[in-house]
């Protein structure tokens, strides 16, 4: 059915009966585990005190926001579009959840006002997550999405719904978004498993892969790219998001590939790919056969290299 067809109810919910959502993509695999969690990864990684600080200038949300939610037991509700207003909304109301991931002195306090305008939120609930997910989509992973999210966050939205039993054909059908950008986004996450799973890393590059605000886009342009089998011979990934085994030397070229895209953001590495820069003459174990160049501008890559083998 689709979304324009679907009849959704609108109501006032009391803001302590509103959960945040445990597969929201927002958060990290390793802060799903509770509201308190959950709350704790949006104050450290979502700039959601910024938001609080807005919330409480204006005095409520702005008019136009209304959350999304789907019902669960005991007349309580799960947010499903939302998760930042809601959050913001509980610190402001009760500083003290902010717990280690801040200072209760970060957030503004609030007059009776503003308590009494947030204490309870408007909401359009749907009735389950598969209709709230089509709108979901086209706010976030439709390419006009107004709010969209990074790379990394698409890709665990599109894993956690393909874990539902669709196929991408059939979940981009559902959710009315482009089946190009679902197969693009379902082989990213093949490839950023095969990066963080079959590579060896040292506990810092570990941690640096994990770090939901390390830009996973260009590590992405590059591995796929066509001047690495123009250079080499072979593609490293398949379209679907395969590493190709026929690859010489295959993890030595994507660990090399992976610390200057990737790595080289957090951790001092001594040539690093950017979005904005130039980069020339990549060190590599390679023996230096010709010198690659790829330029694609207007915001998203400028780089040359020299790939070596």
């Amino acid at each position: 059915m689709a979304f324009s067809e679907m009849q959704w109810e609108k109501k006032s919910i009391p803001l302590k009966d509103i959960m945040l959502d445990s597969e929201n993509p927002r958060l990290g695999p390793h802060n799903q585990s509770s509201d308190v969690a959950a709350l704790a990864y949006l104050v450290q990684h979502e700039n959601v005190i910024g938001l609080a600080r807005n919330i409480a200038a204006y005095k409520n949300l702005y008019p136009h926001e209304s959350i999304i939610c789907i019902p669960i037991e005991d007349e309580k509700y799960i947010v499903v579009e939302g998760n930042r207003r809601v959050a913001a909304c509980k610190l402001l109301c009760k500083p003290y959840l902010i717990g280690g991931a801040g200072n209760e002195s970060e957030i503004p306090k609030i007059d009776e006002q503003t308590r009494e305008s947030i204490s309870s939120l408007h909401a359009c609930i749907a009735d389950s997550r598969p209709t709230a997910d089509e709108i979901i989509a086209k706010l976030h992973i439709d390419e006009f999405g107004k709010l969209s999210w990074n790379t990394r966050k698409k890709i665990r939205y599109v894993e956690s719904r393909l874990r539902f039993g669709n196929d991408v054909e059939a979940l981009a059908e559902n959710l009315g978004v482009s089946t190009r950008n679902l197969y693009k986004l379902k082989a990213f996450g093949r490839i950023f498993t095969y990066v963080y799973s079959m590579l060896k890393w040292s506990p810092k590059e570990q941690d640096v892969i994990w770090d939901d605000a390390v830009d996973l886009d260009i590590m992405f342009y590059v591995l796929t790219n066509n001047v690495i089998s123009s250079h080499f011979g072979h593609v490293l990934f398949s379209d679907a998001g395969e590493i190709n085994h026929d690859f010489p030397d295959k993890d030595e070229v994507c660990k090399r590939i992976v610390q200057h895209t990737l790595i080289s953001q957090r951790l001092n590495i001594d040539y690093r790919y950017t979005r904005n820069t130039a980069v020339r003459d990549l060190n590599s174990p390679w023996n230096c056969r010709h010198p690659i160049t790829y330029k694609v501008r207007q915001g998203v890559y400028d780089a040359q290299e020299s790939f070596y083998r």
